[in-house]
């Protein structure tokens, strides 16, 4: 498509984002009501030749790997910039 991501396959984070998207059932956009793929975001909105090109490169060296994560961080989508409103550390971190 129009970028490049790679997918994390983690069932606490899935948990974590269930418990997330039941609390707030009725105030989420239709995108973040249509399903759950978690993924870091490389590049985005680009030509599909430009995603294509990065994706190759990347895959010459890319590895799966175990991925750490210390806390989940909240923004605010004003339309363009993001504003943060803050972040939560897990236990231990």
């Amino acid at each position: 498509g129009q970028g490049v991501a790679f997918r994390v396959r983690s069932p606490a984070l899935d948990d974590i984002r269930a418990t997330i998207a039941t609390h707030f059932h009725g105030a989420l956009t239709a995108q973040d009501s249509a399903g759950w793929r978690g993924h870091v975001t490389i590049q985005n909105k680009v030509r599909p030749t430009e995603a294509k090109a990065l994706l190759d490169q990347l895959l010459k060296e890319f590895r799966p790997r175990r991925l750490g994560l210390a806390a989940l961080a909240l923004h605010r989508y004003l339309g363009g910039p993001w504003q943060r409103l803050g972040r939560f550390a897990f236990r231990g971190t």
